[in-house]
């Protein structure tokens, strides 16, 4: 494919040595030629060099000249954002009720054009409401957010945002564009909070913490700025505690030499997250037909690669055209006129409307999803695997396209009710956790907590005594332990399925 002078970061080299321990050595070189070093990352020692603009090849062969000990120098892939600025034909006033995405009763979704205001179709959501029946997720959890920063003083945000931060500009963290503030009340903007500045949506994970990872003030970080940040929170212990990690962008992967070597160190980056069980979640593009199997990072499998659908569960569009497509993508999510926060006392940070398009939209909406899991899965004693996430996200996916993986949807689109309930089916082992509570109608209750308790005592003796078979039918009536027909229900509640449950709970869990 060839590469547009938007692929690359104007004024920007990189320098990766030939081995880290070079890395020193490289950047006191770098600076004794007089350039400026804007950063370097803390483990491979890449270097991104400020040169003149439009004279970054000049430069580049310059340096190849000097003898360093490099792997490679070139220009720094640039990236692209995945949202379209959304502009709605309705007062500018946000709430749960426009947010089809998460609840989808048919209500219309609106575009002046692009594309054109539309009815959806029921259920063509991502079942949240459900699922925040059986977690409202856990500050436990961390989202690093790569993108343009978050609106730190966001009333969305308010009691969620880690201390700890990363700036690849040097700066605080705070969001100056709107992109990365948009994508963060995706993943986790705050619930229940009434109107306010800024809007009133909610998040998909209303409780997990947030870490602003701020790359760029123009949507799409950079390959070196992406780098800097994975590096980063590899290796500083105050990022420990990052189990997911949202990219609503891409860059390119330059296939050809010498460029394609500073591909290498952001690839183990990501291999080397997933070996610490990091979910990294990342969009399909929004360039059309194949785009997925192109750009980095969506192409590797290394991240879970996420498409756009709209409110009929088709195709998501923008207004520059089809969302992007693939054999990379893994899942779909809702791409189009979904609510995302605006930041607010910030007054360049406001170029985005309530509701946008794109994939920036749908890749968080998987990310909260995850945090979703990830704090079910703790209060569960689950340990999560990588692989144990994908397989519950893919397995419990809605197949809305040709059946199996597609290039458009992957395998289906994102159904967070459906993951949480997967969990539990394929993971949990312990038929007497069943209810938080035993009283009807507060949170929590008939919802598996991690414990064998008197709530749950409590609650069989309510469903037994309602004669609830599908609670309260355990056993065959007759079969004794080791004989046929014991564990098995059988359509009737007695004094045998009363029996049979009082063994399993004092038993306990496993």
């Amino acid at each position: 494919m060839a590469r547009a002078d938007q692929d690359w970061a104007p004024g920007r080299v990189l320098v990766l040595p030939q081995v880290p321990e070079h890395g020193a050595t490289v950047r006191l070189a770098a600076e004794a030629l007089g350039y400026r070093v804007v950063f370097q990352t803390p483990i491979s020692g890449l270097v991104c060099l400020e040169v003149p603009p439009g004279r970054e090849q000049e430069h580049c062969a310059l340096l190849r000249g000097r003898g360093l000990p490099v792997r490679t120098v070139c220009r720094d892939p640039a990236g692209r954002g995945g949202m379209q600025p959304f502009y709605p034909t309705i007062p500018n006033d946000p709430e749960f009720s426009t947010q089809w995405n998460l609840r989808n009763i048919g209500q219309v979704a609106f575009d002046e054009g692009c594309p054109a205001p539309q009815n959806g179709y029921t259920d063509s959501d991502i079942d949240i409401e459900e699922a925040w029946e059986i977690t409202q997720g856990s500050p436990d959890i961390e989202v690093a957010v790569f993108d343009t920063g978050i609106d730190l003083t966001h009333p969305q945000f308010v009691g969620r945002l880690s201390p700890h931060v990363i700036d690849a500009t040097g700066g605080t963290g705070q969001d100056t564009n709107g992109h990365g503030t948009g994508v963060a009340s995706i993943i986790g903007a705050n619930v229940n909070d009434g109107p306010g500045p800024g809007g009133e949506g909610a998040g998909v994970d209303p409780n997990c913490t947030l870490v602003a990872v701020r790359l760029n003030q123009v949507s799409g970080g950079t390959l070196s700025q992406t780098l800097f940040g994975l590096e980063t929170i590899i290796a500083n212990p105050n990022f420990a505690g990052v189990r997911v990690i949202n990219m609503s962008y891409m860059f390119v992967c330059p296939e050809e030499d010498p460029s394609a070597e500073v591909l290498v160190p952001v690839r183990e980056a990501l291999g080397l997250l997933k070996s610490f069980n990091v979910i990294v979640v990342v969009i399909a593009t929004n360039l059309g037909d194949g785009a997925a199997d192109v750009f980095c990072p969506s192409k590797w499998p290394e991240v879970i690669t996420v498409s756009a659908t709209d409110n009929k569960d088709l195709r998501g569009y923008t207004c520059i055209g089809p969302t992007g497509t693939g054999n990379a993508v893994d899942l779909a999510a809702p791409g189009v006129a979904v609510w995302a926060a605006r930041c607010v006392n910030v007054p360049p940070c406001e170029p985005y409307s309530p509701h946008s398009s794109g994939t920036s939209l749908a890749a968080p909406q998987v990310a909260g999803a995850v945090s979703l899991l990830m704090a079910r899965a703790d209060t569960l004693g689950i340990t999560l695997t990588w692989d144990m996430v994908y397989s519950i996200l893919t397995k419990s996916a809605i197949d809305i396209g040709a059946t199996g993986h597609d290039p458009v949807f992957g395998w289906g689109r994102l159904n967070v009710a459906a993951a949480l309930r997967r969990l539990e089916n394929d993971y949990y082992d312990c038929d007497a956790d069943l209810t938080l509570g035993d009283m009807w109608g507060v949170w929590g209750y008939g919802v598996a907590d991690g414990l064998v308790d008197q709530s749950d005592m409590n609650y069989y003796i309510q469903q037994y005594n309602a004669s609830n078979l599908d609670i309260a039918d355990l056993t065959t009536t007759g079969a004794g332990s080791g004989q046929p027909g014991y564990g098995v229900p059988d359509g009737v509640v007695n004094s045998d399925d009363f029996l049979y449950y009082s063994s399993l709970w004092v038993a306990g869990c496993p």
